[in-house]
């Protein structure tokens, strides 16, 4: 595990693992030595991921792995702005597009794997249309 990497925002990631660990708040908190409201700041990205909570983080969670997960983050992040483009959003920031790609890896996957099914049905639905008249 990297513990020397810079200062990043995993608040979402974070507060996701904790769910998935069964620990409150206030509980993770308090295991690593950090006020409540502190956690909470780094799970809105009010506040980085330091290395040094991320070295306290795997102490009491074990394994926490999944909020280095990037999967390509600017990957995801260039593909969610041309799907999001091309549905007629193009207002979307990079900021929010970066937060997405970062924070919801999963969903931006869910989101573009729709968008290629989208386009897919699309085709078909023409090529029915061509072969009925």
């Amino acid at each position: 595990m990297n513990y020397s990497a810079p200062q990043r925002q995993l608040g979402l990631r974070l507060l996701r693992l904790r769910e998935q660990r069964g620990y409150s708040q206030a509980d993770l908190a308090r295991a690593l030595g950090l006020s409540a409201s502190y956690l909470n700041q780094i799970e809105r990205n009010k506040r980085p991921l330091t290395p040094a909570v991320q070295k306290k983080l795997g102490e009491v969670l074990g394994d926490v792995s999944p909020l280095f997960d990037d999967d390509e983050p600017a990957a995801l992040q260039e593909s969610l702005g041309e799907t999001l483009r091309d549905l007629g959003l193009a207002d979307v920031s990079a900021t929010e597009l970066r937060a997405l790609a970062g924070n919801l890896p999963q969903v931006s996957r869910a989101l573009l794997d729709l968008h290629r099914r989208h386009l897919a049905l699309r085709e078909h639905a023409a090529a029915l249309e061509f072969q009925l008249g």
